[in-house]
C-alpha cells in the first residue's frame, strides 16, 4: 500500500479547494475522500494500479482522469474549472422535504426501473454521458408504477445556492424523467422547477 496526496485547486486563480470530492475507483478498489482546508486529501493505503479519478465541488465543474499509482506517485494535483455541475457521482449537498407525503421520498442512487402495464413508467439506468450511474429520483424501490409513485402529499428536492453573480447570462439546464398515469382516478401528478431569489 502507498501513501497518496490528492491536491484540488481552483483552474482560474490557483486557489485551494476546500471539501471538493475526488473519487478513485480501479478494477478492485475504490476510495472516496474530501478535501481540507489546505485543498488537500491523504490516502494511506492506495493499492498500486490503474485508477480512474474523479474529481468535484459545488461551485466547480466535474473532472475525470486516468492515472496509474505506483510507490513514485506521491501526488496527484487536478484544477476544477469554475461553473456549477451536479451528475450526483458525489453527494454535494441536496436536500430533500416532504410534505405529508406517504410514499416518494426523494432520494439519491442507482435508478432501479418500475413499469405500468408493458410500458417501463421508471427507466432503470442514469442518463447516458454523465459520471457514475445514480441520479436523485423518488421512492427508488422497482415493481410497478403504484409501488414506486408520490402518494398523498408534496415532496422537494433543493439544490445548494449558486452564486451567479458574476455570470452575464447563466443559463440552467438539466434532464429529467417524469411519468403520470394510472390510478383510480384522472392522473393529476405534476412535477415543476423553479429558481428562488
Amino acid at each position: 500500500p502507498n501513501t497518496l496526496k490528492e491536491e484540488l485547486t481552483d483552474a482560474a486563480n490557483g486557489n485551494t479547494i476546500e471539501d471538493g470530492n475526488v473519487i478513485f475507483v480501479s478494477e478492485f478498489e475504490r476510495f472516496d475522500v474530501f478535501t481540507n482546508a489546505s485543498g488537500e486529501a491523504l490516502i494511506p493505503d492506495m493499492i498500486e494500479g490503474d485508477y480512474e479519478v474523479y474529481a468535484g465541488a459545488w461551485g466547480f465543474l466535474h473532472k475525470a482522469e486516468s492515472y496509474s499509482v505506483d510507490p513514485m506517485t506521491g501526488t496527484i494535483q487536478m484544477e476544477l474549472n469554475q461553473g456549477y455541475q451536479d451528475d450526483f457521482i458525489f453527494d454535494l449537498g441536496w436536500q430533500t422535504q416532504n410534505f405529508g407525503a406517504s410514499a416518494g421520498a426523494w432520494e439519491k442512487g442507482v435508478p432501479i426501473g418500475t413499469s405500468f402495464g408493458s410500458s417501463s413508467s421508471n427507466v432503470n439506468e442514469d442518463i447516458e454521458g454523465d459520471l457514475g450511474d445514480e441520479c436523485y429520483m423518488t421512492d427508488n424501490q422497482g415493481g410497478t408504477a403504484g409501488q414506486g409513485d408520490v402518494d398523498n402529499g408534496t415532496v422537494i428536492l433543493i439544490s445548494p445556492a449558486m452564486d451567479l453573480t458574476t455570470y452575464a447570462q447563466p443559463i440552467v439546464s438539466y434532464y429529467t424523467w417524469f411519468f403520470n398515469a394510472g390510478g383510480s382516478s384522472a392522473a393529476n401528478d405534476s412535477l415543476v422547477v423553479s429558481i428562488t431569489n
